[in-house]
């Protein structure tokens, strides 16, 4: 799958720093050996009786991957990240800020929409030492943390919306890391090649490899008993009607849109009508399976400007493998996760593989389509 590509890359990595290190140890050895005839031929010092015992460090032991991601059902899951939390991260979405990275990577992605008629993201990864860099990282709204609380996610945003977001936070008592707070000290940064062409909002960054250190430091809680987060199929199933193209209208000026490609059995995804792409991994954003969630979305303010989304429960489409069908679903309180269920009540089934969420006002008009 796309998000796992870095691993091979980065065994490869690995590989090439071992082979180049043992070529490094034999051009040291022959020079010394070339050194020690030189000076034997010019002086008196006698040859060493025993040959050097010189040995080689050995490569290290390959990394057992025994698991099963958590997220997306998916074998091949490192043994260390079994039993522990993901981190969901808060990513811009809006073209200013384009083109995103690291979040091609991500396991299960939700997008919600926010004030001004845009959407905001939240990225979720379910190793948490395997975090790419991510850009741009945005503040948090009041239901973004309720999503990450339902998925017992260590919750990374940069800014927070000061009244709603703060109360809510501190109600849920989340674990979370502010970018605002952390900027330069630790873990988020901004990107060098971005200052001074975006504007200021669309350059901070997080630094993925610096998460497992930080953790620690702040006696993070990192396990978890959570346990496999949807449920999924044995084998790949195409349920309902046929469906190779689905679309998700947030607003007048904010559309998303999903077509399926049959070669690698994902959909991929369009931002009014333009190919979403993630920059480090040079790729149009896709995923095995596409949630539409309906919900009441109204206005926190008379001013009818924060959003307000209820989620307590709804209808909605699954969509996936080329169809889609209706489903339902329902989070009991702020802290419970998500439970999908299919029209005649059944446990809603997923095709293993990463997943988009969208949350959207049940007023707003969607496209599932046989194209």
């Amino acid at each position: 799958m796309m998000k796992r590509t870095y691993r091979p890359i980065a065994l490869a990595a690995l590989l090439l720093l071992t082979m180049t290190g043992c070529q490094q140890q034999t051009e040291s050895i022959a020079e010394t050996t070339a050194t020690t005839q030189t000076t034997a031929q010019t002086t008196t010092t006698p040859e060493p009786t025993q040959a050097t015992d010189i040995t080689t460090m050995p490569p290290p032991a390959p990394e057992e991957c025994n698991g099963i991601n958590p997220l997306t059902g998916e074998s091949g899951y490192p043994d260390r990240a079994v039993g522990m939390r993901p981190v969901a991260v808060m990513v811009n979405n809006i073209p200013a800020s384009y083109p995103q990275y690291g979040i091609a990577q991500a396991d299960v992605l939700y997008e919600l929409p926010v004030e001004g008629g845009v959407t905001r993201m939240m990225a979720v990864y379910a190793d948490f030492t395997a975090v790419p860099d991510v850009c741009s990282v945005r503040s948090a709204r009041y239901y973004y943390p309720k999503l990450a609380m339902g998925m017992d996610a260590v919750y990374l945003h940069w800014g927070t919306e000061q009244v709603h977001a703060v109360e809510t936070m501190a109600q849920l008592g989340i674990d979370h890391l502010d970018g605002g707070k952390l900027e330069r000290s630790a873990l988020f940064y901004r990107d060098p090649e971005r200052v001074g062409r975006y504007a200021v909002e669309h350059t901070g960054f997080l630094r993925g490899a610096e998460l497992p250190a930080v953790l620690e430091q702040r006696v993070i809680r990192r396990e978890t008993d959570r346990g496999m987060q949807f449920s999924f199929y044995d084998i790949p199933t195409a349920a309902g009607d046929p469906c190779t193209r689905a679309a998700i209208s947030f607003s007048n000026s904010s559309m998303t849109g999903f077509t399926f490609h049959a070669e690698s059995q994902m959909y991929l995804v369009d931002h009014n009508g333009k190919p979403q792409m993630d920059a480090r991994a040079n790729a149009q954003l896709s995923f095995r399976n596409v949630l539409i969630l309906q919900t009441d979305v109204s206005y926190l303010d008379e001013a009818e400007y924060l959003r307000k989304i209820e989620l307590t429960a709804g209808e909605g489409y699954c969509v996936s493998l080329g169809s889609y069908q209706p489903i339902r679903w329902e989070k009991p309180d702020d802290s419970a996760p998500f439970a999908f269920y299919t029209a005649d009540g059944s446990p809603l089934q997923l095709n293993t593989g990463s997943t988009y969420i969208g949350i959207v006002g049940q007023e707003r008009r969607l496209t599932l389509a046989a194209e």
